[in-house]
């Protein structure tokens, strides 16, 4: 479909008003059918134009409507008016029995009545209108420009103050009936509207067996004149292209011979030169007793009917349309002329996500998705514009986001962007990219990025990208939490499914389910918006699955990870559940340590302590060397070194035993430290070894950017010259000024 609405329910009916100058008709799909039905309002006849007319009793006050207004008014029995349509497009106000009354709330009323009889006649009496399911009111626009293109425009009545419309009066005044009607008929009643044009479009694609071809024409009269349309499909484009040209045409004479001849001349004109397929004759203007040559011309080769409830038909096929193919868009004077996408990857594979489609209104449509960005700072949107069908790659570099290690960072850093599309004009896109950052792990920098992108190039030839030239972005699924994810043991917080798997990626080797949050389901339902995927993760906890299976449940619905990656994380978890619980500890002890989190990180030491020695000295050898890093990075060198070399015994790793002698070397002066490595010859040729490494490092050390700045620092505070020191430091990231001061440490105490 061409536009966005919900299908009626099997329990509600789809309603569709055409509202004329001097009448309106009203058809109608019943749940289970195919076929809408027209409301006749006198039994046993096709009397379908029911007068758009509105009286007040005398006696009584009583508001009736349609040929029984039209009786009583005759009769002096009623005050009242008709042509309701004009005077509320022209935004006028009429006295009826004392009381002035504004032209759309008398339309209005007119719409609730009429509506009420349909409900009555085809349910009965106590019936309510609760039974509609959606109404479409389609009106006839002089005008194009100032109409809905977008083929039916819905009226939301979760927030009244917003009206998706457009300009012009016919807008403005379907804005007021719109807003009176929200608040006279049931919640549960969805309003939309469109045009005569949109409405032929609407049922020649839903009946293609009466148009025989390509291009139709349709003409209404009545006594206010004779309006053409003309239908054609382009079938060359992908989707195919309906349009409808609407003509007033000049009014038709009043003898029937004479109107006859008028009429030939004009079908004469309208089919030289087309390949006209099918004639539609519409409305009360047309009369078989006149229609002669004219008739007779028409059907020369031609399909030809007579009728006048198409419109109506029209609107009820545009709401009940259930062709999904989107095979055929509309276009009209605010139509998007080109379907606009976007290249993304799920579980390692590309996929294409329509973000704008052809035909719809420019005017109204936006689209919103969030894409990951892993490792190319770019997006490219695909523009197809629907006049050569060629497929063109329109790209915005995103200037100043800085991803993945290939950009110099060390940390991997991904980001989590939001691309905004709408329609700047009929002819240029307007596309905007903020960044979003991803929770913790990389918070947001604040980026915003904007490109206006042509709809036609013009002679240009249409730009296209190799495969693999850019990335193609994560397409994120559910929305961002506004209540983050806590694991408490890591003090890490994520606000999406995507974070989830990020942080479970970037730990699997530690985690087991004690680890997970208890209300992980409900986050994941109430939070993201992914009630789906809480329902299986439900259903598997309540099985008692691993670790492994929950997320692999996870990130098959995501679709984050190729599957090869998905599959050594899940490996990874097995091993992780497979491990025994010294094994697990002594992994949360290690993290914590490179986090930085030394205090906890002594604690689960002290903890393991506390139990009594491991069986296994290399576990005991390991929480041996976590307490001298600790140590370390406190600077307390002595406590490492005996850390170390208990770690050393136990274990006899090499690198341990390298890592015991540099803490002893930075425990003590160079006299000392010679003399405790004199008494243990055992350590000799690994000090020689360390000896020479350490002086390789120092005197790279001297002659870097590190040790100036770390002199220059040192002479402002010797100096006294604080303001200075404070200047230099200012513009400095916390953590480089304090490995700089502990170069300074280090470098002293040797």
């Amino acid at each position: 479909m061409a536009f966005s609405v919900e299908k009626p329910t099997a329990a509600k009916l789809a309603v569709g008003v055409a509202i004329k100058s001097d009448s309106a008709q009203v058809s109608f799909l019943r749940p289970g059918s195919d076929e809408p039905e027209t409301l006749s309002d006198i039994a046993g006849t096709e009397a379908y134009d029911i007068p758009l007319a509105l009286a007040r009793r005398k006696n009584g006050g009583q508001w009736i409507f349609g040929r029984d207004a039209v009786k009583a008014v005759a009769e002096k029995e009623a005050e009242g008016i008709g042509r309701l349509y004009e005077l509320a497009l022209e935004g006028g106000e009429v006295n009826i029995a004392g009381e002035s009354f504004l032209g759309v709330s008398l339309l209005a009323l007119y719409v609730r009545k009429l509506l009420a009889l349909l409900v009555m006649d085809i349910a009965g009496p106590a019936t309510g209108l609760d039974v509609i399911g959606r109404l479409v009111l389609t009106v006839d626009v002089p005008d194009e420009g100032t109409a809905f293109t977008d083929p039916v425009d819905t009226y939301d009545q979760a927030d009244p103050g917003v009206f998706k419309g457009g300009s012009g009066n016919a807008g403005r005044m379907m804005k007021s009936l719109a807003s009176d009607l929200v608040v006279a008929l049931p919640e549960s009643v969805r309003i939309s509207w469109c045009t005569f044009s949109e409405s032929l479009f609407y049922y020649m694609k839903n009946r293609p067996s009466e148009s025989g071809g390509s291009e139709v024409l349709a003409f209404s009269g009545n006594e206010s004149g004779l309006v053409s349309y003309r239908y054609t499909v382009n079938h060359n484009t992908k989707p195919f292209v309906a349009m409808v040209a609407r003509s007033e045409e000049e009014p038709l004479p009043d003898e029937a011979e004479d109107k006859d001849r008028a009429m030939l001349r004009i079908l004469e004109e309208s089919i030289s030169g087309h390949e006209v397929s099918a004639v539609f004759f519409l409305g009360s203007g047309f009369d078989e007793s006149w229609l002669g040559e004219s008739l007779e011309y028409a059907c020369r080769g031609r399909r030809v009917f007579l009728g006048n409830n198409l419109f109506s038909r029209g609107a009820v096929y545009a709401v009940a349309d259930s062709n999904e193919a989107e095979d055929t868009a509309f276009l009209g004077p605010d139509s998007i002329r080109a379907n606009v996408g976007i290249r993304v990857r799920k579980q390692g594979n590309s996929h294409y996500r329509a973000l704008l489609d052809a035909g719809r209104c420019w005017y109204q449509e936006k689209a919103q998705v969030d894409v990951i960005l892993e490792k190319d700072p770019r997006v490219v949107l695909e523009v197809t514009p629907l006049s050569d069908g060629i497929t063109r790659s329109e790209v915005l570099e995103l200037d100043g986001l800085e991803l993945g290690p290939g950009s110099g960072r060390s940390d991997g850093r991904v980001a989590r962007v939001r691309m905004e599309v709408t329609m700047f004009s009929p002819d240029r896109i307007r596309l905007a990219v903020t960044d979003q950052g991803f929770g913790d792990m990389f918070p947001s920098e604040g980026g915003h990025w904007e490109r206006f992108i042509p709809v036609e190039t013009g002679s240009a030839p249409a730009r296209t990208l190799e495969k693999g030239v850019v990335e193609e972005p994560v397409l994120c699924v559910g929305r961002m939490a506004v209540h983050p994810c806590e694991f408490v043991f890591m003090d890490v917080r994520v606000f999406s499914v995507e974070e989830l798997l990020y942080f479970i990626k970037k730990n699997d080797y530690l985690l087991t389910l004690e680890h997970i949050p208890a209300g992980l389901e409900d986050w994941i339902e109430h939070e993201c918006g992914l009630a789906p995927l809480a329902d299986r993760l439900r259903e598997l906890k309540k099985r008692g699955t691993s670790l492994a299976s929950r997320v692999s449940a996870i990130m098959d619905y995501v679709g984050l990870f190729a599957s090869g990656e998905s599959r050594t994380i899940e490996e990874t978890l097995r091993d992780g559940d497979a491990r025994d619980s010294s094994e697990k500890k002594l992994k949360i002890t290690e993290y914590l340590i490179r986090e930085g989190r030394l205090s906890e990180a002594y604690g689960q030491i002290r903890a393991f302590q506390a139990a009594g020695p491991s069986p296994d000295p290399i576990v005991n050898a390991r929480l041996a060397y976590d307490e001298g890093v600790i140590y370390t990075r406190l600077f307390n060198y002595g406590a490492a070194a005996v850390c170390m070399e208990k770690a050393f015994r136990q274990s006899g790793d090499p690198q341990v035993k390298e890592a015991y002698l540099a803490a002893l070397r930075l425990s003590m002066d160079e006299e000392n430290y010679i003399n405790a490595i004199g008494t243990r010859p055992e350590l000799s040729p690994e000090s020689l070894t360390f000896e020479t490494r350490l002086g390789e490092t120092l005197d790279l050390f001297a002659a870097g950017a590190d040790n100036h700045f770390i002199n220059t620092l040192s002479v402002y505070l010797d100096t006294g010259k604080l303001m200075e020191f404070d200047r230099e430091t200012a513009d400095c990231e916390k953590e480089t000024v304090a490995n700089s001061m502990r170069m300074l440490g280090r470098a002293r105490l040797l």
